[in-house]
């Protein structure tokens, strides 16, 4: 894959990812995208977009594997977040272990997140770059 393919593929699926950000919001409603639609759009471009990683990381002189540094973490978050509210919701007042949980786990990773939104978004963009650029790694 060229990386001209790839800008044209992944900027199609971009395209596709608000499009369905904008009928699921539409759709279903603020209060139901406030707690999982961008969870669910990622999920739903997850593949796709880890396939464009792997079919262009070779011939730009990378090894494919690196593309699971964007696909492993965006889909254990993504499906973490909704898995959570969906159990959060589903047991409603009667069990509040899940709104326990979340009030002892947020401030525990509260310090951290900021860098590891960063650390991911350094690598997303490190990916796209090599992708994108179309130059070959020296040897």
């Amino acid at each position: 894959m060229t990386s001209e393919q790839f800008i044209y593929r992944l900027s199609t699926v971009v395209v596709a990812a608000i499009a369905a950000a904008i009928i699921l919001h539409s759709a279903l409603g603020p209060s139901w995208f406030r707690f999982y639609g961008w969870a669910v759009v990622a999920v739903a471009t997850l593949p796709y977009v880890t396939w464009l990683l792997w079919k262009r990381l070779p011939p730009a002189g990378w090894n494919r594997w690196w593309s699971l540094l964007y696909a492993l973490p965006l889909g254990l978050v993504a499906v973490t977040h909704t898995a959570f509210w969906m159990l959060f919701f589903a047991q409603g007042a009667t069990n509040p272990i899940f709104g326990v949980m979340r009030e002892m786990v947020r401030p525990a990773i509260a310090a951290v997140e900021p860098y590891a939104v960063l650390g991911f978004i350094a690598v997303c963009a490190a990916l796209l770059n090599i992708c994108a650029r179309g130059k070959h790694r020296a040897a």
